[in-house]
This record gives structure tokens, sequence and C-alpha cells, in this order.
């Protein structure tokens, strides 16, 4: 039997298996890296300016390095105007489409690890607006000690993306800066 990926937890409300886990499984995420493809999919964003924009990230975790493979949008926006004026909104439908497509072509390997924001005017916030999102979404589970909040974003003329962690232990975010390449 399968393990269930984390928006069919979310999502269904179906209760995964406890897993114990090991001291290096439980070590605070210390890097994120992002694959070509996540990079691709988040610079083609930044020049769709004036809405908020968001949606899931998915890769894996190894020991604590997280590894973002796919960035996807949140869903048709079309027929939901929260996806358009709410960052964190996700069309359920979607995310479990995603879901459901990435574990058929990597079973086991790939699970929703985060989430990505990008503000209306296309520039990185500074980093106490990326908490309060932190926090916002800290208070439904959308982040934890697992799932990341990724901004993505101009700064000083160069594609710019902080990754937003949460440290149980001190309860405080953890933030990883990365320089994604590209100017303006």
């Amino acid at each position: 039997m399968r393990d269930l990926t984390r928006s069919q937890q979310r999502f269904l409300d179906l209760p995964g298996p406890r897993r114990p886990r090991s001291d290096e499984q439980a070590q605070p995420i210390g890097h994120v890296t992002l694959s070509f493809q996540a990079v691709a999919f988040l610079r083609e964003r930044l020049y769709a300016s004036g809405s908020y924009q968001g949606g899931p990230l998915f890769g894996f975790h190894s020991a604590s390095d997280l590894s973002v493979q796919y960035a996807a949008p949140a869903g048709y926006t079309c027929g939901d105007p929260d996806l358009r004026r709410q960052p964190l909104a996700l069309d359920e439908r979607y995310v479990l489409g995603w879901s459901d497509c990435l574990e058929t072509v990597y079973p086991g390997k790939l699970d929703w690890v985060g989430q990505w924001l990008m503000y209306p005017d296309r520039q990185l916030a500074p980093l106490e607006q990326d908490v309060t999102w932190l926090r916002q979404g800290l208070g439904t589970d959308l982040f934890n000690e697992d799932h990341v909040l990724l901004t993505v974003g101009w700064e000083q003329g160069r594609i710019s993306a902080r990754a937003l962690g949460y440290n149980r232990q001190t309860r405080e975010p953890l933030t990883f800066t990365h320089d994604l390449g590209g100017e303006e």
C-alpha cells in the first residue's frame, strides 16, 4: 500500500500513517535548492504583473535539504477570483491532480513541499511582509517545519527568491535567499 500524498491527506481528509522520524529527518531545513524547471516556471511568471500569484511547490527532502523540482499555478483563476486576490488560496482539485500525476511518474519520490508567492509589483518584498504570510500559513499548517513559503521577485535588477521555513524548536522563521539569475 502506497503512502498518501500531502494533498490527499489535506484535501480529502484522509489520515496518513504515523511514521516515526529519525533524528536526521527531524532536522530543520538547512538549505533549499530549485531545479531548472522550477526556476524557468517562476521566471516566466515574473512577466505577468498586476495581481498576486502563488501556487504549490513539489519536491523532496534529503536530510536537512529541501529540493524543489516543480512549481505550479494555484489553479485556473478564471473560475475562482480568490486565486487572484489571495496568494495562499489553492484550487484543491488542481493541486490533487498535480500530486496524482507526479505520484504516477515518480512514485514515492515527490510531494507537495511548500507554496510560492509573487507580489503584484513583482518586487521582492521586505522580509517582514513575507513573515506575515508565513505566519498566516502556519495557522492552517500550510507551512510548518517541512513545508516552506518561497517568495520570488526582482531585487536590484536581478531575479531573487526567498524561502521561509519554520524551526519548531525556536519557533522562529528560517530564511534562505537565492539569486535566480537574469536581469530586468
